[in-house]
């Protein structure tokens, strides 16, 4: 409050050591007041269009408490139906979903959503403790490649999320 109406965070690569060399990954990290979201905007800059091979691609790996034994016993949402965290397991989600959301107790929900046209694959790798969101967006296609993500952590059910999905993702 009297703060502003949202924080900004970018950071910057120049990566010589990634795959094609040169390449430059920018994030952006916007936290508007008074959302239980957040986005994560990602910026792909291919020295040069030719290098965008068609197999290169963006991977996020994301973990969550889901599975944390503090918590409920964890469960996991996505359009396909509901499954519950087993230790050792991992889980394919249909990428074009766009969407998963963790029930982390009776209240609270954390979420990851994501724009089913850039995403090639989803998964939920459950380990001990915490699981693993991770998802592969489609390979670079041309020089500039744009990408988000939203992680969302309040009190809304997955219908709830579901139903402003578009809205938040397109923001």
């Amino acid at each position: 409050d009297g703060m502003g109406k949202q924080a900004v965070i970018k950071l910057s690569y120049q990566a010589p050591d990634a795959y094609p060399a040169g390449v430059n990954i920018e994030r952006t990290v916007t936290l508007k007041a008074g959302e239980e979201f957040f986005t994560m905007d990602y910026r792909i800059k291919i020295p040069s269009p030719e290098a965008a091979d068609g197999i290169q691609a963006l991977w996020s790996s994301n973990s969550i408490v889901a599975g944390d034994p503090a918590f409920s016993p964890a469960e996991f949402i996505t359009a396909a139906g509901h499954f519950d965290f087993k230790t050792a397991t991992s889980r394919s989600v249909d990428a074009a979903s766009g969407l998963i959301v963790s029930r982390l107790d009776n209240q609270n929900s954390f979420a990851i959503i994501w724009r089913s046209e850039q995403m090639n694959t989803a998964e939920i790798e459950m380990k001990e403790f915490s699981s693993f969101v991770n998802l592969k967006f489609k390979p670079f296609i041309d020089g500039l490649n744009s990408y988000r993500l939203v992680y969302y952590c309040g009190n809304r059910t997955f219908d709830e999320i579901r139903a402003q999905s578009s809205k938040i993702i397109g923001r």
